[in-house]
């Protein structure tokens, strides 16, 4: 599943989404805060997006050449907003960037927006 989802990042980390995808469980909300803390990382290391996003293609999976189903665009889409909004944080840590985005996705039923910088 993984390998097709960096498939995806490349269009996912495009600007001028309207909301993310929401995360469909704690599983997933501790997914997300994990692909959070690496992204907030790298962006504090000084990666640019494109480096960013060449990173997360490699932690998170392979780019594969087969169009990603309909799960793995949707957490794709997701990776691209955490990627984005890593960038621009102002999170001094990673961990408390990463912290954030996990407590508002349990709390919230998977909804991130309001971390991801997303309109609700």
């Amino acid at each position: 599943m993984l390998r097709r989802i960096a498939a995806a990042i490349c269009i996912a980390l495009v600007p001028g989404a309207i909301a993310a995808p929401k995360a469909k469980g704690p599983t997933e909300c501790d997914y997300f805060w994990d692909a959070a803390i690496v992204a907030r990382g790298f962006a504090i290391a000084g990666a640019t997006p494109a480096q960013l996003e060449q990173a997360m293609a490699q932690i998170y999976g392979e780019i594969n050449a087969q169009p990603p189903s309909e799960n793995e665009q949707r957490i794709a889409e997701i990776l691209g907003a955490i990627g984005r909004a890593a960038v621009v944080s102002s999170s001094k840590r990673a961990s408390e960037f990463a912290a954030k985005l996990s407590n508002t996705c349990y709390e919230r039923r998977g909804d991130m927006n309001s971390v991801l910088g997303v309109a609700l």
